[in-house]
């Protein structure tokens, strides 16, 4: 496993023995994505730590391993998360970090990955070092356990989910007066309009004001290829666009989110970061990864997504 410069001993022999030492400088990545072989099914079945998904960690590590070959000396994963269920779509998106022993420009690490088709990125991002290890023991925290639908998840790893909504992660949303699920909404009869078709009750009045002192810079971007050019505009933009709001209003910026979103077949990817300042946002939006993506992308649910 190796973590900072390699150093190799050449030797030759031309009349008398010689040995040369020579440094081989290794980079860092911070990456996200999907493997096809990485099955919903295979990284919830069990209590949801890194240990118990041994078997998925196996296999995104030898996938890397043979599209990478000897350029790839070490690889590790930080944690599983499940996308796209509330969608319909459950994903399974990994983040890691891998080193690599020569000087692959980033482009052609994602072409070599990506290049059979069942690895999905979004992210790849070259860092100056790379975060300690992750623990591998069985009673680690879990790292792809999560709460849909507006539940609350509680130190025990349990969810409180809200009303018309079950399931062990509050997956399972339910309709009333036979009203049908359609990709996890509900679709009501006549009569009724709520968003369970339960009967619609008054609210009180709103008697908080609304703050405005401090705001966000928000940005919500596809990663379909066809975006490519868009989000080359966006990043040379975006820091004449800070400038201009800190010119016009100092100390509006309270914080900058990101939405990144793709929906590509039978995967689904949506997250949301939030960075304190525009270096760290900049920095975020160099490293996304642009590729193929379906012609209806989740835009809507993506803006929601970056207000909620």
């Amino acid at each position: 496993m190796l973590r900072d410069n390699v150093e190799l001993i050449v030797c030759h022999s031309l009349g008398e023995a010689s040995c040369v030492w020579v440094s081989c400088a290794a980079d860092y990545y911070e990456i996200e994505g999907h493997f096809s072989s990485v099955h919903y099914a295979l990284v919830t079945s069990g209590p949801g730590n890194l240990h118990s998904n041994k078997q998925a960690v196996d296999l995104l590590s030898q996938k890397l391993s043979a599209s990478l070959q000897a350029d790839l000396s070490n690889f590790y994963v930080n944690n599983f998360e499940i996308h796209g269920i509330e969608a319909g779509v459950p994903t399974v998106v990994f983040h890691g970090f891998l080193t690599t022993t020569s000087s692959l420009p980033r482009q052609q690490i994602i072409d070599q990955i990506t290049e059979s088709g069942d690895v999905k990125l979004y992210y790849l991002a070259q860092i100056g070092s790379l975060p300690p290890l992750p623990p591998l023991n069985d009673d680690d925290t879990p790292t792809n356990f999560t709460c849909f639908n507006g539940g609350i998840l509680l130190p025990n790893n349990t969810c409180v989910c809200p009303a018309f909504v079950s399931g062990k992660q509050c997956e399972t949303i339910s309709c009333l007066h036979s009203g049908i699920l359609d990709k996890n909404r509900c679709t009501c009869p006549p009569g009724a309009y709520a968003l369970n078709c339960e009967p619609r009750g008054c609210l009180p009045g709103v008697q908080a004001n609304l703050d405005t002192s401090r705001q966000s810079f928000i940005l919500v971007v596809n990663l379909r290829s066809t975006m490519a050019y868009d989000l080359h505009l966006l990043i040379g933009q975006v820091p004449t666009w800070i400038s201009d709001i800190n010119s016009a209003a100092p100390n509006l910026l309270d914080n900058f989110i990101v939405t990144t979103y793709l929906q590509y077949k039978n995967t689904y990817y949506m997250k949301s970061e939030i960075f304190s300042t525009s270096a760290q946002l900049l920095e975020y939006l160099n490293g996304l990864v642009i590729s193929a993506g379906d012609a209806d992308q989740p835009t809507i649910a993506a803006i929601n997504s970056a207000q909620s």
